[in-house]
């Protein structure tokens, strides 16, 4: 086996958040109390990859391995403002020692690690027929103290082996016909362990004993490709098994915390995401442009056995696009993008502020941009969004999308 590439990387990333949150009372007159918070992960992590070409069987293998290890360190705090007064107090957790801590929407010193190792090859069993196959070892480790009020230091730990086997064959010269089976292990993260604050309809709190979601999904995708154009399309279910979401619950034997609705995110029951995508693209002479479809529909069935939709699924979506381009170096591009209405919604959604009552409302945008090439350096760009100036917002985001809007880019780039 020779060794073909390999490759380290070493990453440093910083996540800052804030969040300012004011409540409405039931009067309409806003609260005297407003709550803001901050949180910051650092995350060192190393990467390796690298590939090797061996022979088994008289037939040479593509192999791609790896580990990569990363552990976020989070800093986190909160205060309570009264606002006539501007008197701040800040937000604690007390520990089992008796200390505070400072807390935003987690606990100040919250740790989580990530470990994986995995092998994947590739090998041509026939002119027409190629097969992969891999594996992967994962571990993760979460710790916090949630304060003695939810149960003190909080260590969770899981790790699982998930695979995946691939056949593409090519039954013509523009065909490629693909079929792929894999296991998915989605571990319980920081919020799911500890995260206490407000959501639609209550107060989450913590649940410590929370279990890992795991899945297996199957796809069939269909190609086909020449010079001018290229379509495809994919369709894929998954299985989802011990379903991790935010349900009502009981906290210290009572479904109230501090008179609000007791929600945790519990392992309640399993789930299918059943969707397709479609895609094409085409050149001709100055002109290339493409086009996308997505559909997704997801349903979850409960520990008692009531199936409900799943929440949070984007509605039937798409965009289109069409741009032109001179023998030198400036082109013009038009780009619409659209979605249908979402209607279909379950219990989260219809508690999620988020989400209009009965649903999120189609919409439909166009967009043009055109560029330049000023020299081999130099490049400017520039487009106008949302030419009709619409009101609409992507399903389940908080923020509506920008009206009409225009952008100006200038690139330049040299070498060192």
């Amino acid at each position: 086996m020779g060794l073909a590439n390999f490759e380290a990387t070493a990453s440093l990333n910083v996540q800052r958040e804030g969040r300012f949150e004011r409540r409405r009372l039931d009067t309409g007159v806003p609260d005297s109390l407003q709550q803001q918070l901050r949180d910051e992960v650092l995350t060192p992590g190393l990467a390796l990859v690298g590939s090797s070409i061996a022979t088994l069987a008289d037939r040479l293998v593509s192999l791609t391995w790896g580990a990569e290890i990363y552990r976020d360190q989070l800093a986190s705090e909160g205060f309570i403002e009264h606002s006539p007064t501007g008197v701040r107090t800040p937000i604690t957790r007390t520990t089992s020692g008796g200390s505070d801590i400072p807390s935003g929407r987690f606990p100040d010193g919250s740790t989580a690690r990530r470990l994986g190792v995995f092998l994947a090859g590739e090998s041509d069993l026939a002119p027409w027929l190629s097969v992969s196959m891999g594996g992967r070892w994962s571990q993760f480790r979460s710790e916090a103290e949630v304060g003695t009020d939810f149960g003190g230091r909080v260590a969770n730990s899981s790790a699982d082996f998930t695979g995946q086997l691939g056949l593409v064959t090519r039954p013509g010269e523009d065909w490629r016909l693909a079929a792929r089976v894999a296991e998915g292990f989605r571990a319980p993260n920081l919020y799911d362990l500890t995260n206490v604050g407000s959501v639609p309809g209550g107060i989450q709190v913590p649940n410590p004993d929370a279990q890992p979601e795991r899945s297996v999904s199957g796809e069939l995708s269909v190609r086909y490709a020449t010079t001018g154009v290229a379509a495809s399309i994919t369709a894929y279910r998954n299985w989802i098994r011990d379903f991790l979401d935010r349900a009502p619950g009981e906290f210290l034997g009572d479904t109230l915390f501090r008179g609000e609705r007791v929600f945790q995110g519990v392992n309640i029951g399993r789930a299918t995401v059943t969707g397709a995508e479609a895609e094409l693209a085409f050149r001709h002479g100055r002109l290339d442009g493409g086009a996308t479809l997505l559909y997704a529909r997801g349903e979850q069935r409960l520990a008692d056995g009531e199936l409900q939709p799943m929440s949070k699924i984007p509605p039937l979506a798409g965009s289109a696009r069409v741009r032109w381009s001179s023998l030198s170096s400036p082109w013009v591009e038009a780009g619409l993008r659209w979605a249908a209405a979402q209607r279909r919604l379950g219990e989260r959604d219809l508690r999620d502020p988020r989400i209009a009552s009965g649903g999120t409302p189609g919409f439909f945008v166009i967009g043009v941009r055109a560029g330049v090439q000023m020299a081999s350096d130099l490049g400017v760009a520039a487009g106008a969004e949302n030419l009709g100036n619409r009101l609409y917002r992507e399903h389940a985001s908080g923020v509506d999308a920008p009206g009409r809007h225009v952008w100006l880019e200038v690139t330049w780039r040299t070498g060192l």
